[in-house]
């Protein structure tokens, strides 16, 4: 039987951090903070997650995928009471 432990890959605390996308065209990892409405990007180094940018969207969002250069949303999801 095989054991497997998981490590924290960044210091970094979200509310519901999900939805990750590797975007090997650039090099970078893209994820959103569903509850907060935030975009992140961040780069690998040294086995950890390193946030470079991040884009506050103001509204829930469900994923993230990456357009040549740019950002798009994929999904928005909207607060019910809104």
């Amino acid at each position: 039987m095989s054991v497997y432990y998981a490590t924290p890959a960044s210091p970094a605390r979200y509310v519901v951090a999900e939805s990750p996308v590797w975007d090997a065209q650039n090099s970078r990892l893209l994820w959103v903070d569903v509850e907060v409405g935030n975009v992140f990007v961040g780069r690998l180094s040294d086995g950890m997650v390193e946030t470079s940018a991040h884009y506050e969207i103001g509204d829930k969002i469900g994923a993230v995928v990456p357009v040549t250069t740019a950002l798009s949303l994929l999904q928005r999801r909207i607060d019910s009471s809104s």
